[in-house]
């Protein structure tokens, strides 16, 4: 849950103002990685403004930034060392999730955490990037009394006393752990620790552990998918540990977690935006719009660089998430391959079609022009009914490139279910797309529209004052029986086709001939020929759980999405457990992330045939 520490620190952190106006958003990968620098400094510029806070709970998070920023370029060091070296500054809660249930009979005051991995980030910037380190004393203090978690006991559980030992969540947990294996790496080498070996992590098995505890995203992914806000601090606490792990395999396993979210964010994202199902919170479910809470955007805004989106916000060519994050980032070894980079920015102009399997599923097809976005479906956690774990299914979505908005209500879509506890999103397959509660955006100007019977055709290229560069096909049907009227108000089909790959005229014919006879049907199974000529079989009632796309070409569609590997299309693949491939076609490489063995990762590139 969002709780009452996780505010607090939400409302402590400065006014976000990184201003990209003057560093044009990245076309190619040449020039995304020549402005990296330029990014970044705008990211330190915005973490210098203001004075120096005071150690405490009202800042947690941002001390730890603000002071990174600070010691990288060497400004406002004797007000740092003052916050740390104040006598009230201590820790002001316990690491792990904070809690209260039953009217207050459980609780436990936590989320000491978010400040922990901002801490520890601050001790390795001083001592490799810093042109003056901490003093000794501010240095002592911080490792000494600030971060709590040292030693060789993991955590992973908390007590709420009546009521009972749970598990924590992954950010919590990942947050903690990291911070105790780097604050163990200092403690082992600091001169005036007695007990070494309790501090060293190839026997103490922390480092162990943590290689355990990694390989559950090569296997399963994140609990926490696409979790707005919550995925950003796990990213952070990766971050942490690729940067500064003294361990080879903990370093290399971390990097290739990070690969891992780098080529997802790039099936996901068009133009730097991404309209994805997620895990936590309730309160994101009915947003349209696409960056709240949304960390991974604003990290990619720095790492990436492609925000043509930002120039149409009230506040122009600002992130209005996430600079935490970028912040975060910034003082970060990690950075997208070329190859990633270039799959990231559409550069090579490839189309592919890509599934995701984790606890829910999340399905995208890529093109220059455009990306489908499937909603997902809904993913009941059980958690005493405050919703506040559950995964939520968001509208299948057609992205378009040209478009800069960065809500999907200006985009056409299938909303699904009405009742979103019910909720599945995931009919889609190359440029189609079906499912419930089709709408349309009020922007599809009707001059650019042509009606044939039930059939509606948008022309959105140069000759429509929507110069999407695209041509759209649209069936839909109004539920005329009860049993599609308790789920939906209405059914129905999209096309969509880049205007330069045909004549508007062949896209309608082409529709109209191969699809001339049928007649939709809300139970059972349809078939739809694109106008590409592919023949798809599908279902607009199929139970939750399963895919509604069922032949493609003829060949049967494996229905049962439980039993979809992790990762499967044109870029990722898990081609046996705890492997994951990422590759790019047209470059002919692909990157092997080989967690096989899961304390001898394996990381490298071949390439392909």
């Amino acid at each position: 849950m969002i709780t009452r520490s996780l505010l607090i620190f939400l409302f402590a952190l400065p006014a976000l103002a990184v201003d990209f106006s003057k560093i044009p958003s990245s076309r190619t990968v040449e020039q995304s990685q020549a402005l990296f620098k330029e990014r970044s400094e705008q990211v330190f510029a915005d973490w210098l403004k203001g004075h120096v806070p005071a150690f405490a709970q009202e800042d947690g998070l941002g001390f730890g930034l603000k002071s990174s920023a600070r010691l990288v370029k060497g400004v406002d060091l004797p007000q740092i060392e003052a916050s740390i070296l104040d006598p009230k500054a201590l820790p002001w809660a316990k690491y792990g999730t904070d809690i209260v249930i039953l009217g207050g009979l459980c609780k436990r005051v936590g989320d000491y955490d978010f400040t922990l991995q901002g801490l520890i980030r601050m001790l390795y910037v001083s001592e490799l990037l810093a042109p003056i380190p901490l003093s000794k004393a501010a240095f002592d203090k911080t490792l000494f009394t600030l971060i709590t978690p040292k030693g060789n006991q993991p955590y992973t559980h908390f007590s709420l006393g009546l009521c009972g030992v749970h598990r924590d969540t992954e950010n919590h947990i990942l947050m903690t752990e990291t911070t105790r294996l780097l604050a163990n790496q200092l403690m082992h080498r600091h001169p005036e620790v007695k007990d070494k070996e309790l501090y060293n992590n190839q026997k103490n098995g922390i480092s162990e552990w943590m290689l355990n505890f990694l390989q559950y995203f090569f296997e399963t992914y994140f609990e926490e998918y696409n979790s707005r806000p919550y995925q950003g601090y796990t990213v952070m606490a990766l971050n942490n540990l690729h940067s500064f792990s003294l361990d080879e395999k903990v370093k290399i396993k971390a990097h290739m977690v990070l690969d891992i979210l780098s080529g997802v964010f790039a099936v996901q994202s068009n133009g730097g935006r991404r309209s994805v199902p997620f895990r936590r919170q309730p309160e994101y479910d009915g947003d349209s719009d696409i960056l709240r809470g949304d960390g991974e955007i604003g990290r990619f805004n720095l790492l990436a660089g492609q925000y043509d989106y930002l120039a149409k916000l009230s506040r122009p060519h600002v992130p209005p998430y996430g600079n935490h994050y970028m912040m975060a980032a910034a003082v970060s070894e990690y950075r997208p391959g070329p190859e990633i980079l270039d799959l990231i920015l559409k550069e090579s102009g490839q189309e592919f079609f890509q599934t995701i399997h984790h606890e829910g599923v999340e399905l995208y097809s890529q093109a220059p022009l455009y990306t489908i976005s499937a909603g997902g479906m809904y993913v009941n956690k059980f958690d005493m009914a405050t919703k506040e774990q559950d995964g939520w299914a968001r509208p299948t979505t057609i992205i378009p490139t040209r478009d800069s908005s960065s809500e999907y209500i200006h985009w056409p879509r299938f909303e699904g279910h009405k009742h979103r506890l019910r909720r599945q999103n995931t009919c889609v397959y190359g440029n189609f797309a079906c499912g419930l509660n089709l709408v349309l955006p009020a922007t599809l100007p009707a001059t650019c529209l042509e009606k044939k019977g039930e059939w509606s055709f948008y022309h959105l290229d140069q000759h429509c004052a929507l110069n999407w560069g695209l041509y759209l096909a649209v069936w839909s049907r109004p539920c005329t029986n009860m049993l599609c009227k308790l789920k939906t108000k209405n059914f129905g089909v999209m096309e969509v086709e880049a205007s330069e790959h045909t004549s508007f005229e062949n896209f309608q014919a082409n529709i109209l001939e191969r699809n001339k006879v049928e007649k939709y049907k809300f139970h059972g199974t349809n078939t739809y020929v694109t106008s590409r000529g592919l023949g798809i079989e599908f279902n607009f009632s199929s139970s939750l759980g399963e895919w509604e796309i069922e032949r493609v070409g003829g060949q049967k569609m494996q229905t049962k999405i439980k039993d979809w590997p992790l990762f499967r299309g044109d870029i990722l693949n898990t081609p046996s457990q705890g492997v994951v491939t990422i590759r790019n076609p047209l470059k002919k490489r692909e990157l092997v992330l080989d967690a096989h063995d899961v304390l001898n990762p394996k990381r490298f590139w071949r390439e392909l045939p």
